[in-house]
């Protein structure tokens, strides 16, 4: 079973499957520039709580972690201890290309569908 299926059939990230792909999306057909590996992200993404996946979407749909706390009823500097944690897990530096990967990523996998 390949990391794409795991996380597709894996009922933790269910609930966040649909809103990741809704409200995201690549202009200018140029997704194939950001993710060299696409592969190995998706071993990377499959390692996120549903917690951190939810945080990811938020972040690659443009809240900010004022926005995100909010909205999950904690502290932004539970949100950014949480994010860096993302960061480390999908071997990023920063918030920014979290969100761009992320992005490709769901763009492609609509692609794909």
């Amino acid at each position: 079973m390949t990391a794409t299926e795991r996380l597709r059939t894996d009922p933790r990230h269910s609930r966040f499957q649909e809103s990741a792909l809704v409200g995201l999306e690549i202009r200018g057909g140029r997704s194939a520039v950001f993710l060299q590996d696409e592969l190995a992200f998706e071993c990377r993404l499959a390692t996120l709580s549903e917690s951190h996946l939810e945080i990811l979407i938020l972040t690659a749909q443009g809240h900010q972690n004022k926005q995100i706390a909010w909205l999950r009823g904690s502290s932004e500097w539970t949100i950014k201890a949480q994010q860096q944690e993302i960061l480390r897990r999908l071997g990023l530096r920063t918030r920014t290309q979290a969100a761009v990967q992320f992005a490709v990523y769901c763009e492609r996998s609509r692609e794909k569908a």
